[in-house]
């Protein structure tokens, strides 16, 4: 019964009451710890810590998602479950952003039929994606296109340095819903080089052109859905009947881009030399140096870094300071005597001090000698031959005088290489602006305090929460000595 009795009013004491409160609270905020957690993970809101904003969808992005007017199913290549993380995230917003989008995953092993109507334009491997508006508008994303990489030049490794998927699906949503696409036909013959020898194809697709080759002697004419004819780096002169199916192409409201070089041009080119004269440009067979040491690279007074004179294809990169390499360059001309209706343009020059050698071919150096003739040169020019008829299309022209500038090599180091030759293409096919969303850096960032705050930190670290931690311990104990 003493037993009893103490047990009971071991029960009554104030030590009890007092656990029994502990106890108490630690199992109500536990309880309320646990349901906040269950209760926020089904909210499918997140907050985006990230300094790129990795996992959040740009204004531009949402804008186009909201105004989608036909369906589009993005499908996902490979089993479900197997995707790529980061680039599933990207596709869960777009989803929840339009109701316009919905999303599939195909295992093309599995059902290889549905593999077969989206294959023509090249390989799906697993993790590539498909946006389609039908069967007949649809675009292929290959998954390492996804992503984009630099070289590592320790290991010589390629290395990821930053998502693209939203960039890549803005452009194809972009392309599958745009009522018109703009053609962009590349001449083949005449030992030209086409997009892909200048690892350009993606990049020009990628902003939403279609990209077709163009046999002039098959042809027998410039198709009429040419928006855009590129004749780029040829070796031959053309034809006669090719020069007058590209002339009958210009006096019809036609774009012609022709990039030319030194080293690969035919001695002698009568037929584009005349295509190019009716436009009042000329070509003057020389090899450009510069002698302003600001304006060459690599010690090679011949690899010019040129001025960016005022017109729209080179302003955006004249604002953004990018820097465009131009490699063994020719020079461009205007004839005294020109159409007065055309209207020809510098993009690109020298500096005053520079020269021309008519000999480069036997030239032992590059320094100024007799003979050479004086700079500035101009390197690029465009030309714009105003329509006759109201409502018909204005005739242009973008000529370059070194087609070495699109070289993969020297795209690599210079940023506005490439810029430059797909403003152009925008400026020949008056392009509309589109949404232009940018790669998300993948780069972490360390952080970075300076020594006193690095004392600060410590001494809040090692001294003072062990202190705070023990002080308050110390507390809890001489409180329940006492109860």
């Amino acid at each position: 019964m003493t037993v009893k009795k103490t047990i009971l009013d071991s029960f009554k004491s104030r030590k009890f009451r007092y656990g029994g409160y502990a106890t108490l609270l630690a199992v109500a905020a536990l309880a309320i710890v646990v349901g906040v957690n269950l209760v926020v993970d089904q909210i499918p809101a997140k907050l985006d810590m990230t300094q790129d904003r990795l996992y959040s969808l740009s204004d531009q992005t949402k804008k186009l998602l909201g105004s989608l007017s036909v369906d589009v199913t993005i499908t996902t290549l490979g089993r479900p479950g197997s995707e790529d993380k980061l680039v599933k995230e990207v596709l869960d917003r777009m989803a929840m952003a339009s109701r316009r989008i919905r999303l599939e995953s195909v295992d093309p092993e599995t059902n290889p039929g549905w593999a077969k109507t989206y294959a023509k334009t090249g390989d799906l491997r697993e993790g590539s994606l498909v946006v389609a508006a039908s069967e007949t508008k649809f675009k292929t994303i290959d998954r390492y296109d996804l992503y984009n990489y630099q070289m590592n030049q320790q290991t010589y490794q390629q290395e990821v340095t930053s998502l693209a998927a939203e960039q890549r699906l803005v452009s194809a949503l972009q392309f599958v819903t745009a009522e018109k696409v703009v053609t962009v036909y590349v001449v083949k013959g005449y030992d030209a080089a086409g997009l892909a020898d200048f690892g350009l194809t993606s990049a020009v697709e990628g902003q939403n052109y279609a990209v077709k080759e163009l046999d002039l002697i098959a042809a027998g004419s410039v198709p009429p859905d040419a928006d855009v004819v590129l004749l780029a780096n040829p070796g031959l002169d053309l034809s006669a009947a090719d020069a007058e199916h590209l002339r009958t192409y210009l006096a019809g409201g036609g774009r012609l881009m022709v990039l030319l070089d030194l080293e690969h041009l035919a001695a002698r080119t009568p037929q584009l030399d005349e295509l190019l004269g009716n436009y009042g440009l000329g070509v003057q067979r020389l090899l450009v140096i510069e002698g302003d040491t600001n304006r060459y690279a690599y010690s090679r007074p011949f690899y010019l870094l040129p001025k960016y004179e005022y017109h729209d294809i080179v302003s955006p990169m004249s604002s953004a300071d990018l820097p465009l390499l131009m490699p063994v360059a020719m020079a461009l001309k205007v004839p005294a005597l020109k159409k007065r209706a055309l209207t020809i343009e510098a993009l690109l020059s020298t500096s005053e001090n520079s020269w021309g050698k008519v000999n480069y071919s036997s030239a032992t150096t590059t320094n100024k000698e007799a003979g050479d003739v004086e700079g500035p040169f101009t390197l690029a020019s465009a030309v714009t031959d105003p329509a006759q008829k109201a409502g018909a299309r204005d005739t242009k022209l973008v000529v370059v005088s070194s087609a070495a500038f699109l070289q993969s090599s020297i795209q690599q180091v210079a940023a506005g290489n490439a810029d430059f030759f797909l403003n152009s293409l925008s400026w020949l096919s008056e392009k509309k602006d589109e949404i232009s969303v940018s790669a998300k850096s993948l780069q972490s960032y360390p952080l970075r305090i300076n020594t006193l705050w690095g004392l600060i930190l410590s001494a809040v670290v090692v001294l003072m929460i062990p202190l705070g931690v023990l002080g308050a311990g110390l507390g809890v104990w001489l409180r329940r000595r006492h109860l």
